[in-house]
């Protein structure tokens, strides 16, 4: 009966540990996506993004030069509405 007894209590402690595992994982994933809301560069003005956008343009790459604007304005909906917004990249 002790057998029994240690038996039900691993299956519980067992469950316990999952349960705990998928909340660890819930909240790790609330603090990634909170935390690149919080990244400095969110904290970047227009104008200054804009100036970095356009040193990155005038840089030497293996890049074809016309494709960096269309990459950077895959990075997020902010850096596309500020490549759109400025013909000085294109």
């Amino acid at each position: 009966k002790k057998i029994d007894a240690y038996d039900a209590e691993i299956v519980q402690i067992q469950r316990n540990l999952e349960k705990m595992n998928r909340d660890r994982d819930r909240l790790k994933s609330y603090a990634d996506h909170y935390g690149a809301l919080l990244a400095p560069v969110r904290r970047l003005s227009y104008d200054v993004l804009l100036q970095i956008f356009e040193e990155a343009c005038k840089q030497e790459s293996d890049l074809c030069p016309s494709n960096i604007p269309f990459l950077l304005g895959l990075v997020c909906k902010r850096w596309r509405d500020v490549i759109i917004d400025s013909p000085s990249l294109w």
